[in-house]
């Protein structure tokens, strides 16, 4: 009677520590972090400025030409743009995220001239500030070593953004040395989408908060050489176009990113 009443004991505390057990590992394996799936974020995305100048007007490798243009060389420019960020875990190995990011930088027109009626028209090259704001939104798939919102992700994404050239100090000069002020609407918009390809890897911090980092591929939609060829007798607006489109492929091409993001719930 002792020893049945003892093999019944130890039976229900066996049975009492596999719940628990299978208790925690289901709740290891489920979506999120602590049950935490919705987190609120903020990004920095970094890219080399090589050929084209950053907000600055510097660059580390710039297309120069003497006088033409107050375009610096510095070894480490880059560009900077900011992002926030929206994520949820929708399964054990995936996440989506909405995103709002923005950013100045400029683009370098060159120097160039053409003839109209007989008379030259000179166009000196300068620098166009621009000014991006746009929206992406993508998925995140983890490695299976990991369990969203943790461990190494590669993620797709569609950006969609709109860019704001400022080309009221463009200039240029007739042929008896008369300035005169850009022609046409004094600002540009361009738009721009695209397709993000990233691989990052993120951490939990401190129960609460997801560090995200990684590098990101982005290729225009909207690429076509021959736009890239337009010239400023073309006309002013669709040279500014194609010159906004060139330099936002370019800056979004390839970059780093470092990002923060609390979990709410």
């Amino acid at each position: 009677m002792i020893h049945s009443r003892a093999s019944g004991t130890i039976k229900n505390k066996l049975l009492l520590f596999g719940a628990i057990c299978f208790a925690s590992l289901l709740d290891a394996q489920s979506p999120g972090y602590l049950g935490r799936k919705f987190s609120l974020g903020y990004d920095l995305f970094i890219s080399p400025s090589l050929y084209n100048p950053n907000n600055h007007g510097n660059a580390s490798l710039p297309f120069r030409q003497p006088m033409d243009t107050n375009l610096d060389k510095f070894l480490l420019s880059y560009n900077g743009a900011h992002q926030f960020s929206a994520g949820y875990v929708i399964t054990r190995r995936t996440s989506v995220e909405a995103a709002y990011f923005f950013y100045r930088t400029k683009a370098y027109r060159k120097s160039s001239s053409y003839s109209t009626a007989g008379n030259p028209v000179i166009f000196p090259a300068q620098l166009v500030p621009l000014t991006g704001r746009g929206y992406s939104l993508g998925i995140k798939f983890f490695s299976p070593s990991g369990i969203a919102p943790f461990g190494n992700y590669i993620k797709m994404e569609f950006r969609y953004q709109d860019v704001l050239a400022d080309y009221r100090k463009v200039k240029f000069y007739d042929g008896s040395g008369s300035f005169f002020e850009s022609t046409g609407n004094a600002t540009e918009i361009t738009h721009s989408a695209s397709f993000g390809l990233s691989f990052g890897k993120q951490r939990v911090l401190f129960n609460r908060l997801i560090a995200d980092c990684g590098i990101r591929f982005c290729t225009p939609f909207t690429f076509n050489k021959e736009r890239f060829k337009v010239h400023v007798y073309d006309g002013l607006e669709k040279y500014m176009h194609a010159l906004t489109l060139h330099r936002v492929n370019d800056l979004d091409f390839f970059g780093f990113y470092l990002g923060l993001s609390p979990l709410i719930f």
